[in-house]
């Protein structure tokens, strides 16, 4: 998804080399069938251009972030929020780049 968000939008493809710069070999066809994944889920929204998909971020990284902060609230506190650092930390990263 980084470089989705990035991008703007990306290929497969271009997702692909960019995990291969960074040092993750994956898969052309593993990078394409979880980018379909994320369509699904409504993260991402897909077109077809000359026969190519572009996908593109339909969520930014802070609502992502936002998201997990409040599945991991309830996973480890049970929905009370209490301030620790990690806590701190993931509400953080749930406002920045709003």
């Amino acid at each position: 998804m980084r470089c989705v968000w990035e991008k703007g939008k990306a290929s497969a493809s271009e997702v692909q080399m960019q995990m291969v710069r960074s040092g993750k070999e994956t898969a052309y066809t593993t990078v394409k069938t979880m980018l379909d994944r994320l369509v699904r889920a409504g993260v991402c929204s897909s077109k077809e251009v000359k026969g190519r998909y572009y996908y593109s971020p339909k969520v930014s990284q802070a609502e992502i972030a936002k998201e997990w902060y409040q599945h991991l609230n309830e996973k480890i506190y049970g929905g009370k929020t209490k301030s620790t650092p990690f806590t701190q930390a993931l509400q953080k990263l749930g406002t920045k780049n709003k």
